[in-house]
């Protein structure tokens, strides 16, 4: 699975997010889709918490 920077990704947990960052592999910073509304951080998650690409940039 090749993810790269700002595509979108389903995670296992269901919650859609932005890839912001891929330099490390394995491993990808995060934007949840609801940032505005909820103010969340950004946030780190492994390949491996990724179901499936739901867009590709």
């Amino acid at each position: 699975m090749k993810i790269k920077e700002l595509d979108c990704v389903k995670l296992k947990n269901g919650k859609e997010v932005v890839i912001l960052e891929s330099s490390i592999p394995g491993y990808y910073l995060v934007e949840d889709s609801n940032v505005e509304e909820v103010g969340t951080f950004s946030y780190t998650i492994k390949e491996s918490d990724i179901e499936r690409v739901t867009y590709i940039s």
